[in-house]
């Protein structure tokens, strides 16, 4: 019957409904779900309600979902469309809404169905589902801060797994990781084997720098979907910043093992053994990366480092330049870009200098002082125009590596540098050199043992050694006749012999003198920053040093009743009130609040030139970041009148161990002494 209407007219839409009926009667269910789609294809008019609904009501499912789910996204919204047109009351409405918006979502039409989750919700305020939907649209287009909005009222409303996800995550991107391991914490309790809950709990562990708790959840992630390459990744990364370079490793090639091809693998694969002084390997890694995307700026800017720490300097220059070539980034890679402007100078200035005389302040005298200050800065280099003089380019017939391919070969080629590592003399000094570097390397989380760092601090050793050798014997005949007048050798020089091959160990890191930089910088103030605390996360490598920091800046804060704003201007802490709020602080946003603003104090540091004088150690800051957290650091601004007292406190130091060495006092006392210099 129903074939004969439709005989009679192919778009009754009736006759459509009652054979899909019929024919699920029959179980043709096949046959049942073509016409079902044919009476779908009918919905471009307006239709009274009853008759979209036993559409709806031919499947189990919600004809229009079903129609998303099943991949035919523009058909499922043309049936929302059509239900919307029909729609008479604010409930079937809003469903509607929510429907056509998830559709359009699915689609990657973002901001239009934001706008029909914000209609649903015109229609029904309480509508938990539409609240949930927009904040995760919301998340999805980065407006981070209404997605937390609409995620939080769809929670008061009606809580659910999917919204604390979300939230979880929102609060992440906002880097409020206690927030978000509290909402992903409580996923986990009902859904125990989401592998992607467990790797982003794991995440924001990290992000507080709890590797112990982000480890496990690693585990979870990986032992729930051993396929999970990024949960792989994530716990490998965790390894190196224990500095378990050995584990780290072993994830990695986990990770790659489910996806040859997965790219940030190979990076941060090649960074962890460049992070171990193996840049040949570093280098090799990162080619597989860039084998399989030749745009990867991360990856090409890491293979011109270790490019450059080979001494594979035209190849580096190529890499530095393909860098440059790249499309400008929109988020902070722009900075790697920077870095490759100046890290090219640097390595075609190394070039151009490799035979002149490893000596006095080598790169910090070859390179301009605003040079200098932008590379440490990472400022853009149009800052440097227009005195910017660029260094000359690299001679194209000096039997200098070309390619990055090139450099991965297995052995080097006959001609290249790399070659006088098998000369027996460099063999001997290496040999030589090798027990001291080891005992320079900090064995805690956050430092991997390096192999090349060990070996150029083995040689700035042995340089210092022969420096000092030769002082010692020329003071110890000075007076003498015929004694040749001599270049001093004091504190200076001899720090400048360990500068030197601490700059040239490691391109990515600017080393430099600071009175070298420009004048205005030096009178500035330019210094160290050391954070121990980063908004919420615990920096693995000076966390350790928190609870002792923290309690001496309340024992200083008490005792001086003072500290100083970002203004430098004096704070008074003399009510009793703030004294006992300093004294009962707890936690970095208790002192915070006691003090109500930025501030700063100094540490004191007793002379040993002149044991009455009390010099400004260094500073201990709390400051209040954007968001949630607070930055603890250490920041020693280096002044003009700061350095004529410490470099007055090195002289008394340095004469102090020369001292000590000429009259042969015990290893001890000099032991002592090298310290104490070492403190200045």
């Amino acid at each position: 019957d129903c074939d004969k209407a439709l005989e009679n007219d192919p778009n009754l839409l009736r006759a459509y409904i009652r054979k899909v009926q019929a024919l699920r009667k029959l179980k043709k269910k096949k046959e049942a779900r073509r016409v079902q789609d044919g009476a779908a294809a009918l919905l471009t008019g307006d239709y009274d309600m009853e008759l979209l609904f036993e559409i709806q009501n031919l499947g189990s499912e919600n004809l229009p979902a079903a129609e998303v789910n099943a991949g035919r996204v523009e058909q499922g919204i043309k049936i929302f469309d059509a239900l919307l047109r029909a729609a008479s009351d604010d409930l079937v409405a809003t469903q509607a809404f929510v429907g056509r918006g998830t559709a359009k979502a699915m689609a990657g039409n973002l901001k239009e169905a934001r706008d029909d989750f914000s209609d649903a919700l015109r229609r029904n305020p309480d509508a938990a589902e539409a609240w949930k939907r927009r904040g995760q649209t919301n998340a999805a287009l980065g407006e981070l801060n209404e997605a937390l909005t609409d995620l939080s009222k769809s929670i008061s409303l009606q809580p659910s797994t999917d919204a604390l996800n979300e939230r979880g995550m929102v609060y992440h991107k906002l880097r409020d990781y206690h927030r978000a391991t509290q909402d992903l914490e409580l996923v986990i309790t009902q859904l125990k084997d989401n592998a992607n809950t467990w790797n982003m709990l794991g995440l924001c562990y990290m992000s507080l720098g709890n590797c112990e708790k982000a480890l496990p959840a690693y585990r979870e992630a990986v032992r729930i979907n051993p396929r999970f390459k990024e949960a792989w990744a994530n716990m490998a990364q965790t390894h190196k910043e224990l500095a378990q370079a050995d584990k780290a490793l072993e994830y990695f090639s986990k990770a790659l093992a489910v996806d040859p091809k997965y790219i940030h693998a190979h990076r941060f694969y090649g960074m962890t053994l460049h992070g171990l002084g193996r840049h040949r390997d570093a280098a090799r890694r990162l080619k597989l990366a860039l084998e399989n995307d030749p745009s990867f700026l991360e990856a090409h800017f890491m293979s011109a480092i270790c490019l450059h720490a080979l001494g594979h300097h035209h190849a580096a220059v190529a890499e530095y330049n393909i860098v440059l070539a790249l499309p400008t980034p929109k988020d902070d890679n722009v900075l790697l870009q920077y870095l490759a402007f100046y890290q090219r100078d640097c390595a075609q200035f190394i070039r151009a200098n490799l035979d002149a005389p490893f000596t006095k302040h080598f790169m910090d005298l070859g390179l301009r002082p605003l040079f200098k200050e932008a590379w440490c800065k990472k400022l853009p280099p149009a800052c440097l125009l227009p005195e910017y003089g660029a260094q000359p380019e690299l001679p194209q017939n000096d039997g200098g590596v070309p390619d990055l391919e090139t450099a991965c070969c297995s052995a080097p080629p006959a001609g290249s540098s790399s070659q006088c590592m098998q000369s027996p003399l460099v063999k001997q000094v290496l040999a030589a050199a090798k027990p001291f570097g080891p005992l320079i390397q900090n064995d805690c989380p956050g430092f991997l043992p390096n192999e090349r760092q060990q070996r150029m601090a083995s040689l700035a050793m042995l340089d210092l050694a022969q420096q000092l050798q030769k002082e010692l014997r020329r003071r110890a005949r000075q007076g003498e006749p015929g004694d040749p007048p001599a270049e001093p050798f004091g504190w200076r020089e001899a720090y400048e012999t360990v500068v030197r091959w601490r700059q040239v160990s490691e391109p990515n890191d600017p080393v430099l003198w600071v009175d070298l930089l420009t004048r205005q910088e030096f009178e500035a103030g330019f210094g160290s920053h050391t954070p121990m605390l980063s908004g919420q996360t615990q920096v693995v490598r000076y966390y350790p040093n928190f609870a002792k920091a923290f309690l001496l800046a309340k024992k200083l804060m008490l005792s001086r009743s003072e500290v100083h704003d970002a203004g430098n201007a004096p704070v008074r802490l003399e009510e009793s009130s703030v004294r006992s709020d300093v004294e009962a602080a707890k936690d970095c946003g208790e002192l915070y609040a006691a003090v109500g603003c930025d501030f700063w104090l100094v540490t004191p540091c007793q002379s040993t030139r002149d044991p009455r004088v009390t010099l400004e150690g260094t500073r201990l800051t709390l400051q209040k970041q954007s968001g949630a957290g607070y930055e603890f650091s250490i920041r020693t601004p280096c002044t003009p009148p700061r350095w004529e007292q410490f470099a007055l406190e090195l002289e008394t130091a340095f004469e102090a161990v020369m001292q000590a060495m000429l009259e042969n006092a015990p290893k001890e006392l000099i032991a002592t002494q090298i310290l104490k210099m070492s403190f200045y």
